[in-house]
């Protein structure tokens, strides 16, 4: 839906609530797939391919991140979205309300930056400032 963006990748093992090791990613045209695929020739059984960099996943990881998929649905993933941008506004005001810090550009997910502010630098430790978070 967006010129030149071709592939999307998507880390289940983050907010999708998964274990390390199944992250996807998925192809605007199946034809960009073959691109993908990692091949070795120099082993002792023959040619090895893999359609991950990682090369064989188990099917174990795969079946727990699609019955965690299937356990949230796209209702539960939304709402815990929205649970998790409230925290990240609470956080947000709280690091407001402290005047010698300040957060870095404009957030809109929930990741977000703190820096001190320059007035302030040669007085605050900002390490400790994090502990204390």
């Amino acid at each position: 839906r967006l010129n030149g963006v071709t592939s999307i990748s998507c880390d289940t093992h983050k907010y999708g609530f998964s274990n390390k090791g199944t992250s996807v990613l998925m192809f605007k045209d199946k034809s960009f797939r073959k691109h993908a695929y990692f091949c070795y020739s120099d082993v002792t059984m023959g040619m090895y391919s893999t359609p991950t960099c990682m090369g064989s996943r188990s099917g174990g990881l795969i079946a727990a991140t699609w019955a965690t998929m299937m356990y949230f649905g796209k209702d539960g993933y939304i709402e815990c979205m929205k649970e998790i941008m409230d925290a990240v506004e609470k956080v947000k005001d709280g690091i407001n309300e402290i005047e010698e810090i300040e957060i870095m550009g404009d957030p809109i997910g929930p990741v977000l930056a703190f820096k001190e502010k320059d007035k302030y630098k040669s007085d605050l430790e900002i390490f400790k400032v994090a502990q204390a978070m």
